[in-house]
């Protein structure tokens, strides 16, 4: 009993940790221009907020849910409290997402492009079956135990405990499985999404199930994702459609350690490590050898330039995505992308490669569009083309004339549109129409398009000469989820799946007769004819490879497939109103929260409204140090340009000094008194990425107003301030530029940070200070791959006055800060790792990985006093040695370790304990 309550206590206290902030992140919002409309299901209590001008959509998403959401629950055994759905418009991303924070659901509404996500599915019913899912998932932590820490920390309380408790697999793994059991077609059932599993069980053999938690930095282990579904599956297979809801219930109801294996236990009768090597071990080939450190490369959507050459996109756990060129005799680099925006395809002729990246608004984060880039092969040269918006897929025509677009509007609706390169004028256009969706789409030859089209479940391959404005071809997929068309003379090429496995195919639309052209093991993808042969990206263990083929028939049959018709569901149309920017209050978590330091205990009520506009947080804070309480009140609005921060605390303050006495001169005397102080800031972050490099710039100032009344002794400390009213001001700006790091790095290979502040009290008052500073921190490639210098530089000035501002500056480390007038500062760290471990020692440690950071610090502190200039210099040496580790199972990694520091002044040496991340 004793160690199930010291468990809970942990996680909750890890899972509350950082909430209780004074500064509020940035989160992404909208522009405040956008308006907002919201509807309410009839049957179920949801309600979906959607922007003005995206009534359709919003209607079609209403409609989606209402039909699926009981089926979606079902085997759950819990039903729905009232939930908010945001729907999301502006931007680019794909994707969607249930969070506790203000609890709702968002969805991003543009249609991806990848066919190993949507398959033949309409993307508003993916993201609804799956989405909903998780909301299910949500409501079983509102039951049993865990509903009394819903009760005691609200929203806050609920998702630390459900996410410490249930493996990020299962909440993921049973999301895609809903997918297919509700759809009828969802990932579990597209080979390319399967194929990254077997792959790797058939290479390296089923892996522990610390490393299927953990992945590795050696070698491409399958995310939670592909795990997930495929362990889920197993389950129910074997014990029945309920059997989820029940182990997710079993788990939150017993807060103990290895709780969720212990539950696996008690439903299947075998360990979760046995349950999951068995279930792995079906597909796992027995004679797979282990390789050393065989990494992960991915040579992506390979298209021709010539003959003899061609045009690939490469990433990978050492390389950052960059447009390669490949010939007979090398391989070489042309440039690094920016942001990019993957349409799963690529395009070239045999002067321009096209591809797509994002276009960040500087402000509102979720506003983005996409621009087009051109490299020229000629002159070896990146060319930023132009945006049209929000667009996907750009191509580009075989004679370099035209460039080839899926465009959208905000409302949802799209076209696929030839753009003379030159002048930039549209030259045709051929509507989507509603309930269609195009995919991949191609501009080849100089007339035509070629691209699938989606609707309902069945696709089907087009062939649209723009020129003449006619739709000359097209072959019928039905259900088939095919992809990657590329027009090869009077056939066409595209992947299909045959016996299970995704193959490069080649089809004649006057006879649909279909020809196998690949027979790989795992899957074939992105076929293109080249100089009479076929060029491909062939999938392992490591990653794509491009590969080489011929052209003959591996085998043929003919393509005869039905065409599946929509069921025609009837369709409500839902009453909509509009919704208040000004709902901006909307309390979810409450209860004590401990402070990042450690030291006071919030008990108040946290509040952040569905669009991110108010993060706010009111209460009363107990401060162990001084044994005083404190009300306060922080609150960041954002939905302005500006973003306008508000803090306020009041209480008392209690505060011992040391008072030499004629009897006795280590007298301490002590005090209370009252104290207030107000904070007005105002900040402007931006984005301003717009290459490989990762860049933003923060300004902001604030304003504080101190009030003291009641403070009686004769002394004080010279960061404490009389009775009396008070102001001072700061002002802050921060630029960072960093080079993307790749899956294996620990730090940048290239980049700057620099950080000024400057504080003031500048009217007259009985107080006067003022501090300024600033640092900076570069960024430099190591002597072997992964490896990293960084040389940190800072400087800052205090005038001499009665009060004191607390510093920001970097302190050589192994010393304790001290206060002068003139301080200069400078590191240099040398950062690599040591090893990549995927070290298990039974279900209570996975090691990952082992990192290191030798570092050597120093710096020089001035005082003038009497006219006389007084210097201290300060050096040290040491080593961080950290460990990247999962703890007893859980998902999230932790990495934590020691200190060595030596100070060759004094010749002292101390080790002290490190926690870098805590995996939250």
């Amino acid at each position: 009993m004793v160690l199930r309550c010291f468990t809970l206590l942990i996680l909750l206290v890890c899972g509350q940790l950082s909430l209780a902030q004074m500064t509020y992140s940035i989160l992404d919002q909208n522009p405040f221009s956008v308006r907002h409309r919201i509807l309410k299901l009839q049957r179920f209590p949801v309600q979906i907020i959607y922007p003005e001008g995206l009534d359709s959509l919003a209607q079609v998403t209403a409609n989606s849910l209402d039909r699926s959401l009981a089926q979606v629950g079902q085997g759950m055994g819990v039903s729905l409290h009232p939930w908010k759905v945001v729907l999301q418009n502006q931007g680019m991303l794909s994707n969607g997402f249930v969070s506790l924070a203000a609890p709702r659901a968002e969805y991003f509404m543009m249609p991806p492009q990848d066919p190993s996500l949507i398959g033949t599915n309409d993307w508003i019913n993916l993201l609804a079956v799956h989405e909903s899912r998780h909301m299910y998932q949500n409501e079983i932590g509102r039951t049993g135990i865990s509903k009394w820490l819903h009760y005691l920390w609200g929203s806050n309380g609920q998702t630390a405990y459900t996410n410490l408790m249930i493996p990020n697999w299962l909440w993921e793994g049973d999301a895609v499985e809903t997918e297919t059991r509700v759809t009828g077609f969802g990932r579990s059932v597209i080979p390319q999404f399967q194929m990254p599993l077997r792959a790797y069980l058939d290479t390296y053999g089923a892996p522990n199930y610390a490393k299927m938690l953990g992945r590795s930095y050696r070698e491409y282990v399958p995310n939670h994702y592909v795990f997930g579904q495929y362990l889920t599956y197993r389950l129910q297979e074997k014990y029945g459609h309920d059997v989820i809801g029940q182990l997710w219930s079993k788990t939150l109801n017993a807060p103990r350690p290895f709780s969720f294996s212990r539950s696996v236990k008690q439903l299947t009768g075998k360990s979760v490590d046995a349950f999951s090597r068995e279930s792995l071990g079906f597909q796992a080939n027995a004679k797979a050898k282990k390789i050393k450190s065989p990494g992960f490369t991915n040579y992506l959507y390979p298209v021709p330039v010539s003959d003899t050459s061609f045009v690939a996109l490469k990433n990978g756990f050492d390389v950052n995505t960059q447009l390669v060129l490949h010939t007979p005799s090398q391989e070489r680099r042309l440039v690094y992308l920016g942001p990019y925006f993957d349409n799963a395809m690529l395009a070239a002729s045999s002067q321009f490669v096209v591809w797509s990246e994002y276009q960040y608004h500087p402000r509102w984060g979720q506003k983005n569009q996409t621009v087009f880039y051109l490299y020229d092969l000629l002159q070896g040269k990146r060319i930023k083309w132009g945006s049209l918006g929000q667009a996907t897929n750009p191509s580009i025509s075989a004679d370099s004339k035209y460039i080839g677009a899926l465009v959208y509007r905000l409302s949802g609706a799209s076209s696929l549109q030839v753009i003379d390169r030159e002048s930039r004028e549209l030259v045709a256009q051929l509507v989507v129409k509603p309930g269609e969706q195009f995919v991949q789409p191609r501009l080849q030859g100089e007339s035509d398009f070629i691209f699938v089209r989606k609707k309902g479940q069945s696709k089907t391959i087009v062939v649209w000469n723009w020129k003449d404005n006619i739709l000359r071809d097209s072959v019928q997929l039905g259900a088939l989820n095919g992809s990657h068309p590329y027009l090869a003379g009077q056939h066409i090429l595209f992947n299909l799946p045959v016996d299970g496995i995704d193959q490069v195919v080649r089809v004649d639309p006057k006879s649909n007769q279909v020809n196998v052209l690949t027979s790989d093991t795992y899957g074939a993808y992105f076929g293109v004819s080249q100089g009479g042969k076929l060029t491909y990206a062939q999938y392992t263990a490591s990653g794509y490879h491009v590969v080489e083929g011929d052209t003959a028939a591996k085998k043929s049959f003919q393509l005869n497939v039905a065409t599946k018709v929509s069921t025609g569901d009837s369709s409500t149309t839902y009453p909509t109103t509009t919704f208040s920017k000004w709902r901006i209050f909307n309390p979810y978590a409450w209860g004590p929260l401990v402070g990042a330091q450690g030291n006071s205990i919030d008990m108040g009520i946290v509040s952040k409204d569905v669009l991110n506009n108010l993060q706010a947080s009111f209460g009363y804070q107990w401060n162990a140090n001084e044994r005083v309480a404190n009300s306060f009140a922080r609150l960041s609005y954002q939905g302005f340009f500006p973003v306008i921060d508000f803090n306020y605390e009041s209480g008392n303050r209690f505060t011992e000094l040391n008072l030499p006495a004629m009897n006795n001169q280590f007298a301490l005397v002590s005090d209370q008194w009252r104290q207030s102080k107000y904070s007005f800031g105002v900040r402007i972050p931006f984005n301003l990425t717009r290459s490989v490099f990762q860049e933003s710039l923060e300004i902001g100032s604030k304003v504080d107003f101190l009030q003291v009344a009641g403070y009686d002794l004769q002394r004080r400390y010279i960061s404490e301030a009389f009775n009396g009213t008070y102001t001072s001001v700061n002002y802050q700006i921060s630029y960072s530029k960093l080079f993307n790091r790749t899956y294996r790095d620990l730090q940048s290979k290239w980049g700057i940070q620099v950080v000024g502040r400057f504080n003031s009290t500048p009217f007259a008052q009985s107080l006067q200070a003022e501090i300024w500073s600033i640092q900076s921190k570069l960024f430099f490639p190591g002597l072997l791959k992964h490896h990293g210098f960084s040389v940190r530089t800072g400087y800052q000035q205090e005038s001499k006055g009665n009060y004191r501002f607390g510093s920001n500056l970097y302190f050589p480390r192994g010393f304790s800060y001290a206060s002068f007038d003139q301080m200069f500062s400078y590191s240099l760290d040398y950062r690599f790792p040591v090893a990549s471990t995927d070290f298990n020692v039974g279900r209570w440690l996975y090691l990952k990985r082992i990192n290191m950071d030798l570092f050597a610090d120093g710096g020089r502190g001035k005082v003038v006093q009497k006219s006389q200039a007084l210097t201290r210099d300060y050096q040290s040496i040491g080593v961080d040695l950290s460990f990247q580790v999962h703890l007893m199972r859980f998902s999230q990694e932790f990495e934590f370790g020691v200190r060595g520091v030596y100070l060759p002044q004094t010749k002292n040496f101390a080790w002290y304990p490190l926690v870098l991340d805590i995996g939250f």
